[in-house]
């Protein structure tokens, strides 16, 4: 039987190292939260895992791919380049860098 915890829009997280507020945390395996808050290493603080937040890309991107966080915080398309961390809500030509993200969708 399961019982409701809370809504999943955030959930705690406990760094190892230091995570400055706005940084992509990679939660485990595909999973992506954002702090919004800076959170100490060490020290229990929530990041967001729902919302569209906007990232800079390392190319360019069409509305609904699926995009990657590169070694670099970057998104881009290749999978090889990266882990998931969600898809693109809007569109980033080669010029223009910033695309807004659905995290974990």
């Amino acid at each position: 039987m399961a019982h409701f915890i809370q809504e999943g829009n955030h959930i705690d997280h406990t760094p190892v190292a230091a995570v400055t507020a706005g940084s992509p945390v990679k939660l485990g395996a595909d999973f992506y939260g954002v702090a919004e808050r800076a959170i100490a290493a060490g020290a229990k603080g929530a990041v967001s895992v729902k919302g569209v937040y906007r990232f800079t890309s390392s190319s360019a991107v069409t509305i609904g791919a699926v995009v990657y966080l590169d070694a670099n915080g970057k998104i881009t398309t290749t999978s090889a380049d990266g882990t998931r961390i969600g898809r693109a809500v809007t569109a980033a030509s080669a010029a223009d860098k910033d695309v807004d993200v659905l995290l974990n969708a």
